[in-house]
C-alpha cells in the first residue's frame, strides 16, 4: 500500500482510523500535521532519486495508554492489516530520474523497522540511518539494486520508534566531511562514523540527563506489592525546539541544531568535542547553512547571523514570514517570505552585511480549484478484452509517467476484468510494476466486497384481507426486520392489509407495505449521551490476583444481538430526500435532529444524513463523510467544514467509568447503538453571505462502520485427524486442534483454541496491567466469547452434527479462547468430515449517495 494521506483517506478501512489520529493531535498538538520532515524529504545522486514512504502522522491509536504499556504487541487496526504494518515499518523508495520509475525498495521486509531518512550518496554508494528495534544501524547500500553491502550498529535507543512519535516526525539527516559521517538521532546525542576504519569516531551527548526509558505498568516494591503505574496517553516528545536540518561541516567544525534541545551546538568535527554553544532565540525556527565563516539562523521574522569561530552575533535583518529553507550561493542568501496580506516574495540578504540587495515584486500565489465534469460527461467505456488489459499492465512500468497514471486509471475502471492479471503483477520483477498492481489489487477487492455486501435482497410481500399485527410478523420472519408501532398507535394492529408485492427490494417492499398499512416511517428519538465523570459500578472489581479460571457454558448462551428495529405510525408518507445503496437506505434526518459532538458557526449550514439497514448487515457507525459536490438552487457551490465522528456511548441504567490508576479500562462489546450511530453529521460553508435555504443536488460517500452477516470464517478439513493442526481463515481467524476424539456411543469430542476474527473496533488490548481485571462478574477480555452457534461439525454432504454440550474453559493463549464441544451425529449422517468456525466481521465501506432538492434547517 501507499501511506500517502490522500490515498490512506480513500480507503474506507485506513479512513476511518487515521482521521481520528489527526483529530486528536489537531486538539492537542495541530503542528504534527505540519512537522514530519520525513515525508517530502528527498535526496538524489543524479541517476536515482529517494524518498522514504512513511505514515504521514505517528501512530495515535484510540486507547494510547493500553498500546504503549504493552509495547504495541497486540494492535489491531480493525479491517485495516496494511495499516497495522505500516505502524512497525516504513520503506525507502528509488525512482528512476529520467522515468520517475520506482527501480527498487528496501526496508518493509522486516518488523519493527524503520529507514529514518533519505540516504546521503557518497563515494558510488549509499549511507542511511535505520533504526532496527532499539539499535541505531547505519547501512551502506549499493545504488543500483539497493542491495545491502554493510551494516554497522551506531547506538540504542530508549525506546523503539513505534512508541517515539517525535523521533518518527524528524529525519535523520547525515553530514560527511574528512572521512567522517556525522549522525543525528533527535534523543540526546549526536554520533560520527570513520568510514574509512568503519569504527565510532566520537559521541556526543548535548543533553546532561536524556530522558530514562518509560517506565513499565507496574513496577514491583517488595514481594506481592505493586506500585502505581505511569500510563503514556499520548505519543511522546512532539514538541521540537528546532525544525530539522542537516549538521553543517565547515573548516574542520560540525554546527547543529537538535530538534529535542534549546541550544545550537558547535562541535570540533574530529573528536565531537564543544567548540561553543548558544541559546536558540525564541522566533528562531532553523539553521539555513554556513558560508562565509558565518552560521545563518532563520526565524520567525528574521535572518540572522553568528560567527563560525565563537557563535557570537554579527548582524541581523528584518524579514517577513519565510514559506521555504532558501538558497546560499555565491555570497547571497534568497528566502522567498510571505507578508500578513497574502502577498509574496523573494529576498536576497548579502552575507557580508546582513541587508537585503534585491527583491522581487510582490504578488498574490493564485488558488486553483479542481472543478467537476459537468453535467452530462460521460467517459468513454474501456475496452476489456485480456489483449488489452495485459497490456494496460505492462505499461504500468512504462518510461513516461503519464502513460503509467493514464493505464492505472483504466485498469481501475475495468476493476474485476483486470483483477486475475493484477494479481500475477504484483509478482513483477519490475518495482514500479509491482508496486502499482498491488495498490489496484487493494483498491479493487475493497470494492468489488463492498458491492457484494450491499447487494440488494430481494423478497415478495403477498397478503390477502391479512390482519396488521400478523403481516409484521410475516415481515420480520422474512427480512429480520422488526415493525414497531408507535406507542400511541397501538390499535392499527388490528387494522387488515392486501397486498402483493412480486419480487422487489427491501425498501421497496417496506414503502409499499407502508403505503397500503396507511403507515408512515417516524424519526427515532436521539438517546441521551454521557458525560465524562466517573461512576459508581454496583460490583466487584478486582484488579491482580490469580482469579479461578472456571468453564463457561456456552450451549444455552443468549445472544446480544437486537434486530432492526422501525418505527411506525398512522398516517400517510410524505417525499423526502432519499438515496440507495443496496442493503443501506440514506436519507435526510429531520430538522429538529439533535446532532451530537457539533457546533454550527455563523454562516455555516448544519444537517445530519440518517443511515438505515435492512438487517442484511449490521450497520455500526459513519466514521467518515466526503461531500464530492453540494450545489443550492442558486448554483452556489458550498464547501465541506469537518466534522466530528467520535460519539460517546449512550448512557444505560447501572454504568459508570472504571479508572485504575488514572486509565479508563471499560469493558468491551458495548458498542454504539441506536438513532445517535445512524446519523452522519456534514457541515457545509457557502461561497458568499447569503442564506442557504435548499441544495439543488448533495452527493458524496459515507465512511461506516459494518458488521457482516454471519458466514464461515475458518474451515479444518479431515477433522478426525486434525489433531495439533492450525487452520487459518482468508479474512482473518485461527482454529488449532487441541484434541479430538470420537467415542464409542459415535459422538465426537473436540477441543479447540480460537482466535476470533475482529468483532469491534479494538486497536489494542483492554488490559495494559498483566493481572486480572474482573468488573461486574466479567473477566476483561472475556466479554468476546463465542457460544456454539458459531461452531458447526459436518459430515461428507454438509450435514450438521447436533451439538449436546459446549463450554469454554476459560484457558487463553493471547487473544485466543479455549472451547470444548461434544458433537452427537443424527440417524443416517456419515463420519465427521469438517469443523467450521462462522462468525461477522466487522470492517469499513463507502457508502455512495446522491440526493436532490434537500430543504436545509
Amino acid at each position: 500500500m501507499t501511506l500517502a494521506l490522500a490515498q490512506l483517506l480513500r480507503d474506507p478501512a485506513t479512513h476511518a482510523h487515521v482521521p481520528s489520529w489527526m483529530e486528536a493531535y489537531l486538539a492537542g498538538q495541530p503542528g504534527v500535521l505540519l512537522e514530519n520532515t520525513l515525508l517530502g524529504l528527498l535526496s538524489t545522486d543524479g541517476r536515482r532519486v529517494y524518498a522514504v514512504d512513511d505514515l504521514p502522522v505517528p501512530p495515535r491509536p484510540s486507547n494510547y495508554a493500553a498500546f504503549h504499556a504493552n509495547q504495541g504487541q497486540g494492535l489491531n487496526l480493525v479491517d485495516a492489516r496494511e495499516l497495522t504494518e505500516a505502524v512497525f515499518r516504513n520503506r525507502l523508495l528509488a525512482f528512476d530520474v529520467a522515468t520517475g520509475k520506482v527501480v527498487w525498495e528496501f526496508g518493509g521486509q522486516f518488523r519493527d523497522s524503520y529507514v529514518l531518512g533519505p540516504p546521503l550518496p557518497l563515494g558510488g554508494q549509499l549511507y542511511a540511518a535505520v533504526q532496527v528495534g532499539y539499535d541505531l544501524r547505519l547501512v551502506c547500500l549499493e545504488p543500483l539494486t539497493g542491495r545491502v553491502v554493510w551494516t554497522q550498529t551506531l547506538a540504542t535507543f530508549p525506546a523503539r520508534l513505534a512508541l517515539d512519535g517525535g523521533r518518527r516526525l524528524h529525519a535523520v539527516r547525515l553530514a560527511y566531511g574528512d572521512g567522517l559521517l556525522v549522525c543525528p538521532t533527535h534523543s540526546g546525542g549526536v554520533l560520527a562514523f570513520d568510514l574509512v576504519g568503519r569504527t565510532l569516531a566520537w559521541a556526543h551527548a548535548y543533553r546532561e540527563e536524556p530522558p530514562a526509558p518509560d517506565p513499565p505498568p507496574f513496577m514491583g516494591r517488595g514481594r506481592g506489592r505493586r506500585s502505581r503505574g505511569v500510563f503514556i496517553t499520548e505519543p511522546p516528545n512532539l514538541t521540537s525546539h528546532w525544525q530539522v536540518s542537516a549538521p553543517f561541516i565547515a573548516h574542520g567544525k560540525v554546527v547543529f541544531a537538535a530538534t529535542d534541545t534549546p541550544q545550537l551546538l558547535c562541535l570540533d568535527l574530529h573528536n565531537g568535542s564543544p567548540v561553543w554553544q548558544t541559546d536558540r532565540g525564541s522566533a528562531d525556527l532553523f539553521v539555513a547553512g554556513v558560508a562565509d565563516d558565518r552560521v545563518l539562523v532563520v526565524g520567525k521574522r528574521e535572518v540572522r547571523a553568528l560567527a563560525l569561530a565563537d557563535g557570537k552575533p554579527l548582524w541581523q535583518c528584518d524579514t517577513a514570514t519565510p514559506i521555504s529553507r532558501g538558497e546560499l550561493a555565491g555570497g547571497v542568501f534568497r528566502l522567498p517570505v510571505q507578508h500578513a496580506n497574502g502577498e509574496t516574495e523573494l529576498l536576497a540578504i548579502d552575507l557580508a552585511k546582513g541587508t537585503v540587495t534585491a527583491r522581487t515584486a510582490p504578488t498574490r500565489r493564485p488558488v486553483v480549484e479542481q472543478l467537476p465534469f459537468p453535467d452530462g460527461f460521460i467517459a468513454p467505456a474501456p475496452e476489456r478484452s485480456a489483449t488489452r488489459i495485459a497490456s494496460l499492465v505492462r505499461q504500468l512500468g512504462s518510461e513516461r509517467p503519464a502513460e503509467r497514471e493514464a493505464a492505472s486509471t483504466v485498469l481501475e475502471i475495468v476493476a474485476a476484468d483486470a483483477l486475475p492479471a493484477l494479481r500475477r503483477a504484483v509478482g513483477s520483477q519490475d518495482p514500479e510494476v509491482r508496486r502499482r498492481a498491488a495498490l489496484l489489487v487493494c483498491i479493487i477487492e475493497k470494492r468489488l466486497d463492498t458491492a457484494e455486501l450491499l447487494q440488494a435482497r430481494t423478497l415478495r410481500l403477498h397478503y390477502s384481507d391479512t390482519p396488521l399485527a400478523e403481516a409484521a410478523l410475516d415481515f420480520f420472519k422474512k427480512t429480520g426486520v422488526a415493525l414497531k408501532l408507535a406507542p400511541d398507535a397501538t390499535k392499527i394492529g388490528e387494522r387488515k392489509i392486501t397486498l402483493d408485492t412480486g419480487p422487489v427490494t427491501f425498501w421497496e417492499a417496506l414503502d409499499q407495505f407502508c403505503a397500503k398499512a396507511g403507515l408512515v416511517e417516524m424519526p427515532q428519538a436521539a438517546a441521551p449521551f454521557a458525560g465524562g465523570n466517573a461512576t459508581t459500578i454496583s460490583s466487584t472489581v478486582i484488579v491482580g490476583g490469580a482469579a479461578a479460571r472456571t468453564p463457561t457454558d456456552i450451549l444455552h448462551a443468549e445472544s446480544a444481538e437486537k434486530p432492526v428495529e422501525l418505527l411506525l405510525a398512522d398516517g400517510k408518507p410524505a417525499p423526502q430526500p432519499t438515496s440507495l445503496a443496496g442493503k443501506l437506505r440514506v436519507r435526510l434526518a429531520p430538522p429538529d435532529t439533535p446532532i451530537p459532538q457539533q457546533k454550527k458557526e455563523d454562516g455555516e449550514v448544519l444537517f445530519a444524513l440518517d443511515v438505515a439497514t435492512d438487517g442484511g448487515i449490521q450497520w455500526q457507525k459513519a466514521v467518515g463523510l466526503r461531500v464530492e459536490r453540494a450545489l443550492d438552487e442558486d448554483g452556489r457551490w458550498l464547501s465541506q467544514l469537518p466534522t466530528s465522528f467520535k460519539l460517546p456511548a449512550p448512557l444505560a441504567a447501572g454504568r459508570g467509568n472504571v479508572i485504575i490508576n488514572g486509565m479508563p479500562v471499560n469493558p468491551a462489546g458495548e458498542e454504539l447503538d441506536g438513532p445517535a450511530a445512524r446519523l452522519a453529521a456534514i457541515r457545509l460553508k457557502p461561497t458568499d453571505d447569503r442564506p442557504v435555504r435548499k441544495l439543488k443536488e448533495l452527493a458524496g460517500t459515507i465512511v461506516a462502520q459494518v458488521r457482516t452477516a454471519r458466514e464461515p470464517q475458518v474451515t479444518v478439513t479431515d477433522v478426525l485427524n486434525s489433531a495439533g493442526k492450525v487452520a487459518l481463515g482468508r479474512r482473518g481467524g485461527e482454529v488449532k486442534v487441541l484434541e479430538v476424539a470420537k467415542e464409542e456411543d459415535g459422538r465426537v469430542r473436540i477441543k479447540v483454541q480460537v482466535e476470533a476474527v475482529t468483532r469491534g473496533l479494538t486497536d489494542a488490548p483492554l488490559n495494559p496491567f498483566g493481572g486480572t481485571v474482573i468488573i461486574n462478574g466479567k473477566r476483561l477480555g472475556d466479554e468476546d466469547l463465542l457460544d456454539s452457534t458459531n461452531f458447526a461439525l459436518l459430515d461428507d454432504r454438509n450435514r450438521s452434527f447436533q451439538v449436546v454440550k459446549a463450554v469454554s474453559t476459560g484457558m487463553r493463549a493471547g487473544a485466543a479462547h479455549e472451547y470444548e464441544l461434544v458433537y452427537e451425529p443424527g440417524t443416517g449422517m456419515g463420519a465427521a468430515a469438517k469443523f467450521v468456525y462462522a462468525d461477522r466481521r466487522t470492517l469499513f465501506i463507502d457508502v455512495p449517495f446522491r440526493l436532490n432538492d434537500v430543504p436545509l434547517p
